[in-house]
């Protein structure tokens, strides 16, 4: 039922996609229920979506938990999109973890948010170790802010490899920061060629 159902959403023909997604939530198919909430999230339906998301979530669907907590946090529901995104966190979701620290940010809670971004970073997320060092940076821990930015500038991340140049020129350490710049350079215009590197 659930597959009937994914397969006619997919065509755009929502009111069959609808029929069969809801047997298939109705009788304890974990996808029905996370595909449901999708289709209902589409249409604005966002009681169905919240109630078939936490249904989904509660039975250990870490997806649903991510779009729950993305929801809830667009909303502007921080409290519930913490709940959400602490569920995925301790599933192990880097996704969850990165969310969580933003639920956490905007309720001024910032000690625990940069614990978070830390356990996304631990987990190998470039984004997040690039945030890690901004975070050392504002406390004013050149040391970390060093070594998490070098971390995301050898997994790929362009904005962290032109900052460790940066970094590594105020240590005058000169020759290694002319080799970021130009593995830097090089990356860009790699991306702008193929689409390929990872700069936010």
């Amino acid at each position: 039922m659930c597959r009937l159902g994914y397969a006619y959403m997919k065509r755009s023909k929502f009111d069959k996609a609808e029929q069969w997604l809801q047997r298939s939530a109705d009788g304890g198919e974990i996808l029905g229920m996370y595909f449901l909430a999708r289709l209902f999230r589409t249409q604005w339906r966002l009681d169905g979506a919240e109630f078939w998301y936490q249904r989904a979530a509660d039975a250990g669907n870490v997806e649903a938990m991510i779009n729950l907590g993305r929801m809830f946090y667009g909303m502007r529901r921080f409290e519930d999109a913490e709940r959400s995104f602490r569920q995925g966190a301790d599933a192990g979701s880097v996704e969850s973890m990165l969310g969580l620290a933003k639920a956490l940010s905007v309720q001024h809670r910032v000690a625990e948010s940069e614990q978070w971004v830390r356990c996304a970073a631990d987990e190998g997320d470039p984004e997040a170790m690039f945030t890690a060092s901004k975070a050392c940076r504002s406390h004013g821990n050149h040391i970390e802010e060093l070594r998490w930015c070098r971390r995301a500038a050898e997994v790929g991340h362009i904005t962290a490899m032109w900052e460790l140049g940066g970094l590594l020129m105020m240590d005058n350490e000169v020759e290694e920061a002319c080799l970021w710049y130009r593995r830097a350079g090089k990356a860009d215009r790699l991306r702008d060629a193929h689409g390929v590197g990872t700069r936010r």
